[in-house]
């Protein structure tokens, strides 16, 4: 993206919320969702010459919960929550705070057009017609938010941090950890689902008689939510590994091709986002080595080199300190956190690989001592990026029917039986009716080798499954051996596992990283010349960011 730090999406939501909340009175709480991106501009303006217009607080009363809203289409928004006004659309320009009918959740496109005050057109022909979506930011006003304080110290005081290990504290209880206490104590809270629900409306008092868990927000039923609505903004959601894929190639290139399935509503927002908000093909990255012809791929904050490689149409890669002697990486992939991975790195197409650091403390008390030396440890987060992480039950992974793996195929060159057990990827206390991706043991942790790099020819069978799909017989025994082997973990047991600080410095330094290979790479441009050898020069890095 269009600086020189490290960012991502959550820095840029961030950021464009502390220019619209600048004048928020003191003592509110705004809370907002982490899978989208913002724009409170008209869309296609220049980011770094308009400011956002700020929300004016002024006439609003203090007592009001407000729940921030942009116009989306009809087939954006039945994907989402969208609020209904009282009769007034307020589609002027600048921030409007309208008092709210209802709320409605993933309403189907006829049940908005049937709803009265629903649906409008921006563009006054009536063919347009979009709806107020909930983007999930959510501002309690002081007094609001004060109600909310007052919940954290009694009824939902199981449901905060300094509440659990008061109650813990107090003794009394034969559970071993905090942790196992908090999982059987709190109670599970939503804020869409629950806090907002308990909220009035315009024509609505709130729920009454609420019991079970929403007993624990009856309080919250005195304040009203409104709509603070703007109606020149726009909503990406980021919820997907395929639409965070699809949103930063076609957002950060004119050249990205169609050839997924992505709709052409969404098509031109994306552009018009990434125009917006000077989204680029590179950035913070060096990449020397590869073929780079085709069209789409994304390379952010990355050192990428190797003596012949290929980047696959549409690929996003971030955060990598890739340099090996072969890099192919396929189309629609996303590729992260990559880093010492010796002589070949490869990656199948639609596929996504994330590697992230594991916390010390945890190996230590998970894994067995493999020798004397201790070796950083990584889990490899592999799944295909159109893979349903909480579908249940699951039916894909890696791209593939799961019942295809699960009845099994047999391979040709190791003569072995591909076939995974249902045993195998998940935990006995997790029902069938519960078992997808998020909670299926799938990703491998794997720790540096004698040579300080990560083997991830386990990957190799994963790669030919996305290739030649299940059943063929050119599926890598090897590979699958060696993953079924491995210690592996849920993407629901990640944040136990992963040492971020450790991330985070790693890909800070990625910066000082592509500047010493650029100074590298000069030097030897100064050698050739001045010492007036024959010897050819090498300017693809430059190429690779001038086309």
């Amino acid at each position: 993206m269009a600086c020189t730090g490290v960012t991502n999406p959550t820095s840029i939501l961030i950021s464009g919320l502390s220019e619209v909340f600048a004048d928020v009175p003191r003592g509110s709480v705004i809370v907002a969702a982490s899978d989208v991106l913002l724009l409170f501009r008209s869309v296609g303006d220049d980011a770094s010459s308009k400011k956002c217009e700020v929300i004016n607080f002024d006439q609003v009363d203090h007592c009001k919960v407000l729940g921030l809203s942009v116009p989306a289409p009809l087939s954006t928004a039945k994907n989402h929550g969208v609020f209904v006004s009282d009769g007034t659309h307020c589609e002027g320009e600048g921030w409007n705070i309208q008092s709210t009918d209802k709320v409605l959740q993933k309403p189907s496109p006829d049940e908005m057009r049937s709803t009265a005050n629903c649906t409008f057109s921006l563009d006054g022909g009536g063919k347009n017609q979009v709806a107020w979506i909930d983007t999930g930011v959510v501002c309690f006003l002081p007094k609001s938010a004060a109600t909310l304080r007052d919940l954290s110290g009694s009824s939902m005081k199981c449901c905060t941090r300094t509440g659990i290990a008061e109650l813990y504290g107090q003794g009394g209880t034969s559970h071993s950890s905090i942790e196992a206490f908090a999982v059987q104590k709190s109670i599970k809270l939503c804020l869409y689902g629950d806090m907002l629900r308990a909220l009035k409306t315009a024509s609505s008092q709130g729920p009454t008689g609420m019991t079970g868990t929403l007993a624990a927000v009856n309080k919250l039923s005195q304040h009203e939510i409104c709509i603070c609505s703007y109606s020149s903004g726009s909503f990406v959601h980021l919820g997907t590994t395929r639409e965070l894929v699809d949103f930063l190639t076609v957002g950060a290139s004119v050249a990205a091709t169609s050839s997924r399935d992505v709709k052409p509503s969404a098509w031109k927002r994306y552009q018009n986002f990434g125009k917006t908000m000077k989204l680029t093909r590179r950035s913070g990255s060096f990449v020397s080595g590869l073929d780079t012809q085709a069209d789409g791929h994304v390379v952010l904050n990355s050192v990428l080199t190797c003596s012949r490689g290929r980047l696959g149409a549409n690929c996003v890669v971030e955060h990598c300190d890739l340099r090996s002697d072969e890099i192919s990486i396929g189309e629609n992939s996303l590729v992260s956190g990559v880093r010492d991975t010796g002589g070949v790195f490869s990656i199948g197409g639609d596929l996504c690989l994330q590697l992230l650091p594991v916390r010390q403390s945890w190996k230590d008390a998970n894994l067995p001592a493999s020798s004397d030396v201790a070796r950083p440890c990584f889990v490899c987060l592999c799944f295909g990026i159109n893979d349903g992480i909480k579908d249940f039950p699951m039916k894909t992974v890696y791209g593939v029917d799961l019942l295809a793996l699960t009845r099994g195929f047999a391979t040709a060159n190791e003569c072995g039986i591909i076939s995974i057990k249902e045993s195998e990827i998940w935990n006995e206390n997790v029902p069938s009716s519960r078992r997808m991706l998020w909670n299926a043991n799938m990703h491998p942790i794997i720790e540096l080798d004698d040579k300080n790099e990560l083997d991830l020819s386990w990957m190799s069978w994963i790669n030919d499954l996305a290739q030649y799909g299940p059943g063929d017989e050119s599926c890598s025994y090897a590979g699958f051996r060696e993953w079924k082997s491995s210690y592996r973990v849920s993407l629901s047991d990640v944040r136990n596992v992963v040492d971020s600080s450790s991330e985070s410095l790693f890909r800070g330094s990625i910066a000082a990283a592509v500047q010493a290979c650029e100074e590298d790479r000069l030097r030897s441009w100064r050698r050739t010349c001045l010492g007036r050898f024959h010897e050819p020069m090498n300017f693809d890095h430059v190429r690779d960011v001038l086309l």
